[in-house]
């Protein structure tokens, strides 16, 4: 079963989860797919025992002096990452999404692309989990390629934790396109209300089966329980609020190595379980 864990906002818990979920699973692959700012192995501290580059075909133009000055590159381009300026065609590299649209519309051909190196993808091992890291170069706009590159990687996998971004940007599609189930983390404020509904409706347009996890749980009016009991999601588990829990987070420690959390995942897991065989067999009949 391949889970993909989101969360509208930051600061959820979502790397939590995914790392307990990961822990409690006999042979898993740990996928951290928040390129951005990757940390799950400050839990799961795996050696890294393999670099895979990540590189991307950008364009260049060699001669702006043979230029027709047709401007199809820059009419094309829907990104505006190139104009016509002063008689030649400027590029804005970092705005560029490597489509290479422009090289194959250009009539004189002095729009080439070559290789640029935008991350790399960290692999390494972690008990029985194997644990990949997607780390974007410091500076690059985007993320996506090296999101892409993790669902390769993974795509002969059985078992695999997706930890995405936070929100519902391009890198947080592109992270749940191989995935069976979403697992969306939630806090149950009206703050954190406002993101669930967000990455809800994104799940929805995927046709992904979906559960919540409701995290730093208290005893007030729950504003997901309510959300879920309206639009008929399964509340898969419940964390409660706990000091102690946030001191064993902070260590970078695993919380499921002690039963009483153990118990919580294992549940979770097969929940999701659960979940997934229910939305193929409605999907069935």
């Amino acid at each position: 079963m391949k889970i993909a864990v989101l969360s509208g906002k930051g600061g959820t818990g979502k790397t939590f989860i995914s790392v307990n979920l990961a822990y409690v699973q006999d042979n898993c692959v740990y996928a951290d797919c928040d390129v951005e700012e990757p940390n799950g192995n400050l839990f799961l501290k795996s050696e890294v025992s393999s670099y895979k580059p990540v590189n991307v075909n950008i364009p260049y133009i060699q001669s702006s002096d043979l230029c027709a000055s047709c401007r199809k590159c820059t009419n094309f381009c829907r990104h505006n990452a190139l104009a016509y300026s002063g008689g030649k065609i400027v590029l804005f590299e970092n705005i560029c999404h490597f489509c290479g649209a422009c090289s194959i519309v250009c009539p004189e051909n002095i729009i080439q692309e070559k290789l640029k190196s935008i991350g790399v993808i960290q692999s390494g091992t972690y008990g029985n989990i194997k644990v990949i890291s997607g780390v974007l170069n410091v500076g690059e706009p985007i993320p996506t390629p090296v999101v892409r590159e993790i669902n390769k990687m993974c795509e002969s996998e059985e078992n695999v934790i997706f930890d995405c971004a936070p929100g519902s940007s391009c890198s947080v599609i592109e992270s749940i396109r191989k995935a069976d189930i979403c697992i969306i983390v939630a806090e149950p404020t009206l703050f954190g209300m406002h993101d669930l509904n967000k990455i809800y409706s994104l799940c929805k347009c995927y046709n992904k089966p979906i559960g919540i996890v409701i995290n730093k749980s208290f005893d007030v009016r729950n504003y997901v329980k309510v959300f879920c009991k309206e639009n008929n999601i399964k509340v898969m588990a419940e964390i409660p609020y706990s000091e102690s829990l946030a001191r064993t987070i902070c260590k970078g420690d695993i919380a499921a190595k002690e039963p009483k959390y153990n118990k919580i995942f294992k549940k979770l897991l097969k929940n999701a379980d659960s979940v997934l065989h229910h939305s193929k067999n409605q999907e069935e009949e």
